[in-house]
């Protein structure tokens, strides 16, 4: 107590002079509330002594007791100053830092990133408020975070969301170095960002804990995540025990921060882990790849630095596991953080956000640690690179292309030789309470597998991959199960399953098997205010089929200069989690002129319904099934083809050999088969 009378007799009598009714009185009260936080504030916290309950009290009830003595106005000379005194404390809550408002003058200025013009973005967007000092360092950071590969797609979600930044109030003002005020970060329904503040928590534990020393970047990325993950929330399921599970998303709890750190998690009474630091355990849990520390992996990178530091852990207690090697070497170590390490790319001065995330993308494959088994994914990835390697041979000027938009999408296209139909390859689900979304006007999509099944991919064949096969390569064209066609207008589209079409004059007389199959086809129930519209699936990445087998089809389906359909693809980025629905993708078929121009999107994917609680099949009886797309032969006009054909020299044969010794029998089961030409040098 001694040492709390001391330090506010000193705030009184000689940082205000009480007695001197003059200067008090023409003292300003921004002065007298920086005055309270140095002179008072500051010192009892650093005073380990005193209790953080004591210095919380003091804040809120000296205010109480000096407005109580106005009740003796006789005996108080100082009443007048001391009201003013009681005012400035009473305001340091709902004061934004003087620094970053110039005395409460400040603007709000819209943030545009640097592929806000590719889309829809709302009024609001992300928007900066304070003063022109704080808008020019806000948006230079958020400039340097829509750059790095997991901080550009966090930028175009919010930006889809809104956001607004301003300055933290006094109350959050933490330390005080050289005169000047550093405040704590944090998020609400808007973040309040110190772009000058550098460390986490004192300045005295940066020597043992040198993570706590963070770019402005990082800082501001690590607040966007909590709203990231208020808006996009998952089921983790933990590790050692797999009937934990547990709703995440963007709060304050120590399970909450481990998550948006990228650490590990214990749960002690359930003796359970959840190891956020994992980019397999992520993507075992329909996670996005984007934490902190992975921000700092590529931020480092960005920056062109050989080290950077990771963050241990995110809070105290027993369940916190904090990772050990958080000093990591770009060049030396191996996939250091989540995938990111073991080289430098460098990103180049008029290098776009896209064009480097793509770099780095391509940097990790390259990096990847060889596999010693070789699994269905290297099959198909051998068979697809053999594929390549003739078609680069003979229609090099074909060559498809990968476009990024906006982080969670790629699309494979020619540039020369453009299409009109797109196809869609993931993984599909709906869950029980899921909505619907309208197909955009003049749009068509068509499913290739009814409602609440699984969808079984195209069969492949020695020269044609199950991709080839489903965009009609192979001389089969795959047959819709429904295509949903929406007109300018609601009342001019139609739904067509089977030889059946449905407008929206047949809804009100539909037979019983008719109303069964409109939900079949569309997702929704049959009625007037449903019509053009299907169930907003959930899409995310099908981790099957490779990049290679992607563009190698696309590659083929330019090459055949026969009459079938040209088509374009389009994938869900594994980074983007299980945050993305079909109405993403209508909607930059409305906005983006790279998708505007398809008038057709075909969904290769399943339309299962899922458990929000853990992403599992509902209806998955473990034995396997679904939906067998229909096949027919394609009709062509034209047996003409591109000069080239491919005749194999010959093919690798992948097989697995089952030897059982107590029944003395051995059997052999072909997986693959991939052909080969022999190339001349």
């Amino acid at each position: 107590l001694s040492d709390i009378t001391d330090t506010l007799t000193h705030f009184f009598e000689k940082s205000l002079k009480l007695g001197d009714k003059t200067v008090l009185l023409s003292t300003e009260i921004v002065d007298i509330q920086q005055a309270w936080i140095r002179k008072v504030i500051l010192p009892l916290q650093n005073n380990p002594s005193i209790s953080i309950e004591k210095i919380n009290a003091i804040k809120t009830e000296l205010p109480y007791l000096l407005k109580e003595i106005f009740s003796f106005e006789n005996q108080i000379p100082n009443q007048t100053e001391i009201n003013r005194i009681a005012l400035a404390i009473e305001e340091i809550p709902f004061t934004s830092m003087p620094k970053y408002t110039s005395g409460n003058i400040s603007k709000t200025a819209q943030y545009i990133s640097i592929e806000s013009n590719r889309v829809d973005i709302p009024p609001v967007g992300i928007t900066i408020t304070g003063n022109q000092l704080f808008i020019n360092q806000v948006t230079h950071t958020l400039n340097e975070i829509d750059q790095i590969p997991s901080g550009n797609i966090v930028i175009q979600e919010l930006e889809k969301q809104g956001l607004n930044i301003q300055p933290p109030t006094m109350s959050a003002i933490v330390r005080e170095k050289d005169g000047q005020f550093y405040a704590r970060n944090s998020t609400g329904s808007s973040i309040a960002f110190d772009p000058d503040n550098h460390l986490i928590g004192m300045e005295e534990k940066i020597t043992e804990e040198p993570w706590r020393s963070r770019e402005p970047a990082i800082a501001l990325y690590h607040e966007m995540l909590h709203i990231y993950y208020n808006r996009y929330p998952t089921w983790f399921t933990s590790i050692d025990n797999k009937m934990i599970d547990k709703k995440v998303s963007g709060g304050f709890s120590t399970l909450e921060e481990s998550r948006i750190v990228g650490t590990k998690y214990y749960v002690n009474d359930e003796n359970t882990l959840f190891d956020f630091s994992n980019s397999d355990y992520l993507l075992e849990n329909n996670s996005a790849l984007l934490t902190e520390n992975r921000f700092r992996a590529e931020h480092a990178i960005f920056k062109g630095k050989n080290e950077y530091i990771i963050r241990p852990y995110s809070g105290k207690g027993d369940n916190q596991i904090p990772l050990t090697n958080i000093k990591i070497n770009i060049n030396e170590s191996h996939r250091n953080v989540m995938g990111v390490g073991d080289g430098k790319p460098e990103k180049m001065p008029d290098e776009s956000a896209t064009d480097y995330r793509n770099r780095v993308r391509e940097w990790r494959k390259a990096n990847k640690k060889p596999e010693t088994d070789i699994g269905t994914g290297d099959i198909r990835k051998t068979k697809a690179a053999t594929r390549i390697k003739h078609l680069q041979k003979s229609y090099p000027q074909l060559e498809p292309q990968r476009i990024e938009l906006g982080g969670a999408f790629q699309l494979w296209t020619v540039p020369n030789e453009p299409a009109n139909k797109l196809m869609l390859s993931s993984h599909g689900y709906f869950f029980s309470d899921s909505a619907a979304t309208q197909v955009p006007a003049g749009k068509t999509i068509q499913f290739l597998g009814p409602h609440n099944k699984t969808l079984l991919e195209a069969p492949e064949n020695p020269l044609n991959s199950p991709f080839d096969v489903t965009l009609g390569n192979s001389g089969l064209t795959v047959q819709p199960y429904a295509t949903i066609k929406a007109g300018n207008t609601a009342s001019l589209a139609n739904v067509k399953i089977g030889d059946k079409t449905f407008t929206v004059n047949d809804i009100q007389n539909m037979a019983a098997n008719d109303v069964e199959n409109y939900l079949l086809a569309t997702g929704v129930e049959a009625n007037r205010s449903n019509h053009g519209k299907v169930r907003n699936y959930g899409i995310k990445y099908y981790e099957r089929m490779p990049d290679e087998e992607v563009k190698a089809a696309i590659w083929k389906n330019r090459a055949n200069d026969t009459a079938i359909i040209k088509y374009d693809a389009l994938v869900v980025s594994p980074e983007a989690g299980n945050r993305k629905k079909l109405s993403d993708i209508f909607a930059l078929m409305k906005t983006d002129e790279r998708m505007a121009k398809y008038d057709e999107i075909t969904f290769v994917a399943c339309r299962e319904e899922l458990n929000r609680m853990n992403m599992k099949s509902v209806h998955d009886t473990g034995l396997g099934g679904g939906y067998e797309p229909k096949l027919e032969p394609t009709v062509i006009s034209s047996r003409r083809r591109r000069e080239a054909t491919f005749t194999p020299d010959g093919a690798i044969i992948y097989s697995v050999i089952t030897v059982n010794l107590h029944h003395n029998l051995t059997t052999e089961k072909i997986v693959g088969i991939a052909p080969f030409l022999f190339i001349d040098n």
